[in-house]
């Protein structure tokens, strides 16, 4: 292969990398993530523990994009908080730290256009895919679908800021520590040994939150010569 088509796909590769990167915003989040299962059954922002993480956007259109990122945690939660009986002397909770590597695909629910003084805000919802990695569950990786509802807000062609809240399905009830059945430590009396300790078919959620900042990043002017001769 000649130097010169070398450098011909060296500069076709740039010029691809370039178109791409109109489209493409790279940005930081922070925000919250909270637990919902055996131990927390309907308390929102129960036990809220600080997020943050990195993402990236690519546009397909006025109406779609994709979104994938990586957010980092913890979730936690006590049955020490509960009013119920059989949760005080149960005395389950677990810790662990968390991470998220997920894919979205958005739809805007009006035109949106970086920039643009007249569609330059829109609510979206997202669905998606990813895995969960948190350390101290059982088991320690799981299959996630994280689904939610935003809003973003492009400050120019570059800049854009929005929120999101949203639902994180997962496949496994062990993210608590907390399933099947086993012997209950006998505080009162009797009554609460081989008590059903979890629930075989109630699978774990945890919920994220945040604000997000992204930004567009690309060269002005990136050309090849030896192409355009």
């Amino acid at each position: 292969m000649s130097k010169r088509l070398v450098f011909i796909i060296i500069c076709l590769f740039s010029v691809i990398l370039s178109e791409a990167q109109t489209k493409a915003l790279f940005g930081i989040s922070i925000g919250g993530a909270y637990y919902q299962g055996e131990i927390n059954w309907d308390k929102p922002f129960y036990h809220t523990h600080f997020t943050y993480g990195a993402h990236m956007r690519y546009v397909l259109s006025k109406r779609y994009a994709l979104k994938g990122g990586l957010t980092l945690g913890w979730l936690s939660a006590s049955d020490k908080d509960s009013k119920n009986s059989f949760q005080q002397v149960r005395r389950a909770s677990f810790v662990t730290p968390f991470a998220e590597i997920s894919g979205q695909i958005e739809f805007n629910f009006k035109k949106y256009i970086y920039g643009d003084k007249k569609y330059y805000y829109t609510p979206y919802m997202y669905v998606g895919g990813g895995l969960l990695i948190a350390s101290w569950s059982q088991p320690p990786y799981n299959f996630v679908i994280p689904f939610g509802l935003g809003y973003k807000i492009s400050l120019s062609k570059k800049f854009e800021v929005g929120f999101e809240f949203g639902y994180r399905k997962i496949f496994t009830d062990g993210l608590d520590n907390v399933t099947g059945v086993k012997d209950v430590p006998e505080r009162t009396n009797s009554f609460y040994l081989y008590r059903q300790y979890g629930f075989y078919n109630n699978k774990d959620w945890y919920s994220l939150f945040g604000i997000h900042f992204l930004m567009r990043i690309y060269a002005k002017g990136l050309r090849c010569y030896v192409y355009e001769q």
